[in-house]
Order: structure tokens, then C-alpha cells, then sequence
């Protein structure tokens, strides 16, 4: 095990990183710029929650600063393959923490686009609202 733990760690951020990339359709885009573009407050391309409220706000915020910060604080760190190896504790946290944070995007890309799939639903071909399979204008829908 002793060697690999460094490239470990690095290969799951890249890894989460692409993940991003893949949710937003931006693969030029890398880094702290990534996870500040995908996760911003003002106007996030992955909303982690119904941004209602000045906790959902501040939710989304930390977990912008949290991924800016495994971009640059953990990532950037084994880029270089010149720091020391890493325990095998110190690996497992790191993985934890990598972990959480794909676990918590997928959940939010999954929740989005389930959102998006019902309000694709609900809308006719005509752009009218369909209401359990009866248009608003009394018509059935196919």
C-alpha cells in the first residue's frame, strides 16, 4: 500500500473534478474556477438545495468554499509527486471527505434533473400545463 496512498487521493479529486465538469457541461473550465462557477450562490449551475432560504444559501456557499478548497488545498498538493506519503489514516480521511463530496453532487444533479423531468412532464407539446393527463384546456394527453 505504501507509495500509492498520495496518488490515491489525488486520482479521486481529479476524478471528482471531471465529475463536475461532466454535470455542467464545461470541460475547459478546472479547479477553484470549477467548483466557484458549478457551486456559486448568486447563481449556481449545481443548486444543492431549493436556494429558499439564507441557510440554503449558506449551504451552498461552504460547500463552494469546501471544493475550492479540495481543489487547492489537497488536489494541488499530490499534483507535484514531491510531498512525503501520507499515512494510511491520513488517506482514508481525505477519501471520506472526497466521498461526501461526490455523494452530495450526484445527489443534487439527480434531484435537478428529476425536478426538470417532472416540469418537462407537466408541460404539453403546445407549451400548456397538463394536470393528471388532462390538458388545461379539458383535452387528454397522449
Amino acid at each position: 500500500m505504501s507509495g500509492h496512498l498520495n496518488e490515491a487521493v489525488r486520482k479521486a479529486l481529479e476524478r471528482f473534478e471531471k465529475f463536475v465538469q461532466d454535470a455542467i457541461g464545461n470541460h475547459k473550465t478546472s479547479g477553484r474556477a470549477l467548483m466557484a462557477e458549478a457551486f456559486n450562490p448568486d447563481k449556481p449551475l449545481i443548486p444543492l438545495n431549493a436556494m429558499k432560504s439564507a441557510s440554503d444559501r449558506s449551504e451552498q456557499e461552504g460547500f463552494m468554499l469546501l471544493t475550492m478548497g479540495a481543489m487547492a488545498g489537497v488536489r494541488n498538493l499530490y499534483s507535484h509527486g514531491d510531498r512525503p506519503q501520507m499515512s494510511p489514516v491520513d488517506a482514508a480521511e481525505r477519501l471520506a471527505f472526497v466521498s461526501m463530496l461526490f455523494r452530495r453532487v450526484e445527489q443534487a444533479v439527480v434531484a435537478n434533473a428529476l425536478a426538470e423531468a417532472v416540469r418537462d412532464t407537466l408541460e404539453s407539446d403546445d407549451g400548456r400545463r397538463v394536470t393528471g393527463g388532462v390538458r388545461g384546456d379539458g383535452s387528454r394527453s397522449a
